[in-house]
């Protein structure tokens, strides 16, 4: 209970801080997913794996505005630790 409680609260004020982001449940567990489209770190791996390039990014995703890309980065940025834990995941199959 009481860990539930923290991960709400904590999620609470990521919302706050990010409001076009949301959380979601998912087999491996609850992550950020941007409102308007897929989760955060999906949209960041290309970004991250090529060396934090913003015209990868875009590449990578024409279909997302800039400002959501933008807010992507920025929550990279204040949460880099959860981004990256993801995308190892992924990378590791």
């Amino acid at each position: 209970m009481a860990e539930t409680v923290r991960l709400l609260a904590e999620e609470a004020i990521k919302g706050r801080e990010f409001p076009e982001i949301v959380f979601t449940d998912g087999q491996t567990g609850r992550r950020a997913t941007l409102i308007k489209g897929p989760d955060v770190w999906e949209v960041l791996e290309p970004y991250v794996l090529a060396g934090r390039s913003w015209d990868t990014l875009k590449k990578s995703y024409p279909e997302l505005d800039a400002a959501l890309l933008r807010t992507a980065v920025r929550y990279y940025e204040s949460y880099p630790d959860e981004i990256d834990a993801r995308i190892a995941f992924n990378q590791a199959g």
